[in-house]
């Protein structure tokens, strides 16, 4: 499993293994190199490289098969270049904190991390407890409108394989996010649900296509439920069984996603509705897997809403978590 999922965490970009000092250097000379190609200004590639170096220090130090991946990214015309840092470690256990500048003892890549946010213009943030974190960096050559992901899972408490999966991909035409729960828990429901990811991050396609070649790849599995969106100019989602999807304002005020009845790999719906709304200033998108219970809200702090995706994330974990299943929380701002 932690193959597959450093795979997809990678995509495409070029890969350095960071085994020692020299690999850090490798790094760095990889995102000049890209810099150059893409004609970025050299505080912008300097500052990123040293954000990156930061990264690949703290997988020699805490990470278990640590890779950074570069690559060229463009959004609204704008090139920049994308760090991936991607490791197999127990996963960042106090992201708050890291973020915050004062992180905890333990986990992987937690010295640097506010830092290395700092250097750059973005940061997502994907940690898999027990299995490993992933994070990108990305600088533009010129401000561009802001997008950051969070997502946090766990497994259930008596397993150590996740059960619940979600992928980012990101392209000119904005964020595309999907979360899959396989049915039950360990590593069969971790089947169901990489098989399900791996049809999103093929390519681009419709929301529903895109379930329904998800729906055809999981027969014979135990089966997967999934929402997907699309994040540009508005929001666009679709999903099947009870992945929950909701928009959260600055008041902690939410606006729901509905999902179609079904099971992808047993029982898909005669139609899967496409929500289309606008994504306004202050709000923030979370899709959580049924690991959290239904009253999941940020009324109890609105002021959530301003603070990294991760952040939010790690609060409603905390707070709504059942504790007797997988779980998985993904936060768009």
């Amino acid at each position: 499993m932690g193959t597959v999922l450093i795979d997809q965490w990678l995509g495409d970009a070029t890969r350095i293994p960071v085994l020692d000092d020299a690999s850090v250097s490798e790094v760095r000379e990889a995102i000049r190199a890209e810099g150059l190609n893409r004609a970025l200004p050299t505080l912008i590639v300097e500052g990123l490289a040293a954000a990156a170096s930061e990264l690949a220090r703290n997988q020699l130090v805490h990470a278990n098969g640590g890779i950074v991946g570069v690559r060229g990214v463009t959004r609204n015309g704008v090139p920049g270049i994308e760090v991936i840092a991607a490791d197999r470690g127990a996963g960042l256990v106090d992201p708050t904190s890291a973020l915050r500048g004062a992180p905890r003892v333990g986990g992987s890549l937690g010295v640097g991390l506010s830092a290395a946010a700092r250097q750059s213009d973005e940061l997502d943030l994907d940690i898999r407890r027990g299995a490993g974190t992933c994070i990108r960096l990305r600088s533009f050559a010129r401000p561009v409108p802001r997008s950051e992901v969070g997502i946090l899972a766990q497994p259930h408490p008596n397993e150590v394989v996740i059960g619940d999966h979600a992928a980012m991909m990101r392209d000119d035409a904005g964020l595309i996010l999907a979360v899959a729960d396989g049915l039950g828990h360990g590593p069969a429901a971790r089947e169901a649900a990489d098989r399900a990811i791996d049809e999103v991050l093929r390519r681009r396609r419709p929301i529903e296509e895109a379930l329904a070649l998800a729906h055809a790849a999981l027969s014979g599995t135990r089966g997967a439920v999934m929402s997907i969106l699309h994040v540009g100019d508005r929001i666009e989602h679709g999903g099947v069984g009870n992945v929950s999807t909701r928009v959260i304002g600055d008041r902690g005020n939410a606006r729901h996603f509905g999902s179609a009845a079904g099971t992808l790999g047993s029982v898909f719906p005669r139609r899967v509705n496409i929500d289309r709304e606008a994504f306004g200033v202050g709000e923030v998108l979370v899709m959580f897997t049924d690991g959290l219970t239904s009253r999941v809200d940020l009324t109890y702090e609105p002021a959530l809403t301003r603070q990294h995706p991760i952040i939010v994330a790690h609060s409603l974990l905390g707070r709504f978590v059942r504790g007797t299943d997988d779980v998985l929380v993904a936060v768009v701002r």
